[in-house]
């Protein structure tokens, strides 16, 4: 199985379970599951060759202790339409999975949270009449936002930083995000 084909499935499966987790509730709500979307403005060497992306989010997370969660995450950007640059035309594609952690200031799924994580990216790029290409590689993911709890969802709005290159912090991602996780 190919990677985007693990990624779609990855999504697919978090939006299924979403939507069965109110036959799994329990009275203590340690878990929970939830989609969503964003706005991603590329910076760097991606910013020259890409406008902006819409990325489409799916997470699980469970709560470890009072104020952490873990989490999995899975993540597909609809990026801008072809862009022209230097006189070539670019058409991007990203697919990104990751493991994390939320530490939650009041307590978890409540208020704000600081979070980071390892991500796996998987970048495509065509250029036309040159080909394509992909690439793999690890991402640091720093995150923080503010959860409000509208019943029966959880409101989860946030902002994330992908550090991609070590060496290049300036040149990063940033992700505007909102998403309704489901409690269970």
């Amino acid at each position: 199985m190919n990677y985007k084909k693990f990624c779609m499935l990855a999504l697919a499966f978090m939006l299924t379970f979403a939507m069965a987790a109110p036959g799994f509730a329990q009275s203590e709500k340690k878990m929970a599951a939830g989609a969503g979307f964003g706005l991603t403005y590329p910076m760097g060497d991606m910013g020259d060759v890409v406008d902006w992306a819409l990325p489409l989010v799916g997470s699980f997370q469970y709560a470890f202790l009072p104020n952490v969660t873990g989490e999995f995450d899975a993540y597909y950007w609809l990026y801008s339409p072809e862009k022209e640059e230097y006189g070539l035309k670019y058409t991007t594609t990203l697919y990104q999975f990751g493991i994390g952690a939320r530490y939650w200031i009041e307590k978890a799924f409540e208020g704000i949270y600081l979070g980071a994580g390892i991500a796996r990216t998987n970048v495509e790029i065509e250029i036309k009449g040159w080909g394509s290409g992909d690439e793999d590689y690890t991402t640091l993911v720093l995150k923080g936002g503010y959860s409000v709890k509208i019943d029966p969802i959880i409101l989860d709005l946030g902002i994330r930083y992908d550090a991609v290159d070590m060496s290049d912090w300036g040149d990063q991602p940033i992700t505007l995000y909102a998403m309704a996780l489901l409690p269970f």
